[in-house]
């Protein structure tokens, strides 16, 4: 519904506003099953912030924060609060590569669809992406079909890939299976002159 590619400094506010999708469209012909159906497709950017009480619904993942077309890796200097995300197919919000992201008063809820249903799911696509000083605060996830928030998948992941950081400060789980859920890759980690496999 809404794509910003290799964009500067953009705000969204929408306190009262409500972005609809046709879900159940989706389970059915002509449309194919995809993952890629969003509210908001955010690639390459640099400072955007989405604020308000918009709700997004009925979508198969409110944004994916991804890479740009013009080679740049990640976005950068992200801040969305006070947004609801409601009854979305696949994820409640995507994040496959950021550099200083903020998630704030958010509410995940009711995803169902394409595995993984994640309330937040943070997945590298390629080595060269990163998250770094990633901050989930005061967020809910509330009745997710399965468990995961947030999913972490990371198997990507090699030596040389710069080491990600992801916060979650005063968050709640309300009626799912577990809370976070991470796939890293097998890695050697050095501590003290002692190899271990991690």
């Amino acid at each position: 519904m809404f794509t910003a590619r290799n964009k500067h400094n953009i705000t969204l506010r929408g306190y009262g506003a409500k972005f609809v999708m046709r879900k159940e469209d989706y389970h059915q012909p002509p449309y194919t099953k995809t993952e890629w159906r969003h509210c908001l497709s955010l690639r390459g950017y640099q400072g955007i912030k989405v604020y308000g009480w918009l709700t997004v619904a009925a979508t198969e993942s409110t944004s994916r924060r991804g890479a740009g077309e013009d080679g740049s890796p990640h976005c950068q200097n992200i801040h969305i609060k006070d947004v609801a995300c409601d009854a979305n197919y696949r994820q409640g919000i995507s994040v496959i590569t950021a550099y200083n992201l903020l998630i704030e008063n958010c509410t995940l809820r009711q995803t169902e669809g394409t595995a993984p249903q994640a309330g937040i799911d943070f997945e590298l696509n390629r080595t060269d992406e990163q998250l770094v000083n990633c901050v989930l605060r005061n967020c809910l996830n509330r009745t997710q079909r399965r468990l995961r928030y947030p999913d972490i998948y990371v198997p990507n992941l090699k030596e040389i890939s710069e080491p990600i950081s992801i916060i979650v400060e005063n968050c709640h789980v309300h009626q799912n299976d577990s809370g976070a859920s991470t796939k890293m890759p097998k890695l050697a980690v050095h501590i003290s002159d002692k190899e271990i496999e991690a």
